[in-house]
């Protein structure tokens, strides 16, 4: 792992004070409230971490919400179920891969990584034409998603202390339970847009 990708700010480190009764020293642990997590260079990283996992968790949501319209548009029923099924293959082979991903390119080179494989696969579902190339599409998001999703638990041990791991552990999960709130929504929206086009237009098969 590339040391110049490890956060530079030192993590909290336990202080040692003098007791006042018997002058020895004492361990006093940091801050591991909420607050110590979410504010300042933890809040950014927090904010990275659950970002990834909510843009993954949320995904999943809205191509099931979205996917009836997408077909009326572009055709593929054929291959409905694929959607779905190359996505979760995917998504499982990016969580398996995404250890040599962090150790070869580092906790900020993976991430970004991860990141861009998982935008070029949204653009190209946005822009197919035919079901196969959307199929594509949700191959190569389902991979950049599977290693942000395996990299935010991953790097909690990196870039935060020991003391704040279960709640950022608890945090990053949490975004499951959003993305079954946020998901179906978004996709909804994007569905009925789609349904309003296609009045307009007409599908194209």
């Amino acid at each position: 792992m590339n040391s110049r990708d490890i956060p530079s700010e030192p993590r909290s480190q336990p202080i040692r004070s003098a007791d006042d009764d018997t002058g020895e020293a004492l361990l006093v642990p940091p801050r591991v409230g909420w607050a110590a997590l979410l504010s300042g260079a933890n809040g950014v990283r927090s904010l990275a971490l659950v970002g990834g996992v909510a843009l993954h968790a949320i995904n999943v949501y809205i191509a099931t919400t979205i996917l009836p319209s997408v077909v009326r548009d572009i055709g593929g029923l054929d291959l409905y179920a694929w959607n779905t099924t190359v996505f979760v293959v995917a998504s499982i082979m990016g969580s398996a891969l995404s250890t040599r991903l962090l150790q070869r390119a580092g906790p900020r080179g993976g991430y970004t990584i991860a990141a861009a494989i998982f935008a070029i696969g949204a653009l190209i579902c946005a822009v197919s034409p035919s079901m196969p190339i959307m199929l594509i599409g949700r191959l190569v998001q389902g991979l950049g998603g599977g290693f942000l999703f395996a990299l935010a638990y991953a790097m909690i041990r990196v870039v935060f202390h020991e003391a704040l791991w279960p709640r950022a552990m608890a945090l990053v999960s949490g975004m499951w339970g959003v993305a079954t709130l946020v998901g179906p929504a978004v996709g909804g929206v994007f569905a009925e847009k789609t349904v309003q086009w296609l009045w307009q237009t007409g599908p194209r098969n």
